[in-house]
C-alpha cells in the first residue's frame, strides 16, 4: 500500500523548496521568501516534520574530502530467498560502514548497494572479505563510478505535484 500523500499548499511547496536549498536559513529569512510570518513558518515546519514528510536536517559532506574517494554500485543476487537468509544478510549489510545506501530490488538482482571506500584496495577487500564471504550470496556485480554526473537529495516538488495532479 503506498504511503499517504501529505496535502501541501503553495506556501508549503515554497517553504520545502527553500529548505531543500539550505536548511540553515532562519525562520525569519524563510518567512521573507515565502511571504509568511516567522511564527507561521515555524508552525508549518513543525507540522511537516510531525507528518513525516521532513525526515531530518543533515550536513551533506564531500566523501572525497574525508578520504572516501571511491564510489561503487554493487548488484547482489542471493543463493536462496528464504526469510532467514534474507533477514541475516540484510542485518549484516546495513551495519557495514561502507554501505551508504541499500535497496531491495525486483529483476535479476536482489539488492543494490552503494559503497563509499577509501581506495580500490579498500573496495577489493570489502568485496572479497565481507561481501562475497557470505554463503547466502550467489553473485556480486560491481560498477565503479568514474565521474558522478548528478547527485542530489532534493525531491522535485514541481514534478511530484504534477504527477499527483495527473493521478487525481
Amino acid at each position: 500500500m503506498p504511503a499517504a500523500i501529505t496535502p501541501l499548499d503553495d506556501f508549503d511547496l515554497k517553504l520545502l523548496a527553500a529548505l531543500q536549498t539550505d536548511v540553515r536559513q532562519t525562520h525569519q529569512h524563510l518567512a521573507e521568501q515565502v511571504h509568511l510570518s516567522a511564527s507561521q513558518v515555524s508552525r508549518r515546519i513543525q507540522r511537516l516534520t510531525d507528518s513525516g514528510l521532513v525526515r531530518g536536517a543533515v550536513a551533506l559532506l564531500q566523501p572525497a574530502a574525508v578520504g572516501l574517494a571511491v564510489t561503487a554500485y554493487v548488484l547482489v543476487t542471493l543463493r536462496r530467498h528464504d526469510q532467514g537468509c534474507v533477514r541475516l544478510l540484510g542485518q549484516d549489510l546495513v551495519l557495514q560502514e561502507e554501505v551508504v545506501e541499500m535497496s531491495a530490488l525486483t529483476g535479476e538482482a536482489d539488492y543494490l548497494l552503494k559503497l563509499r571506500c577509501h581506495d580500490m584496495q579498500h573496495l577489493s577487500a570489502f568485496l572479497s572479505e565481507r561481501l562475497m564471504s557470505h554463503s547466502e550470496i550467489a553473485t556480486v556485480k560491481t560498477s565503479i563510478v568514474l565521474q558522478p554526473l548528478k547527485e542530489t537529495t532534493r525531491v522535485s516538488l514541481a514534478y511530484a505535484q504534477k504527477m499527483q495532479d495527473k493521478a487525481d
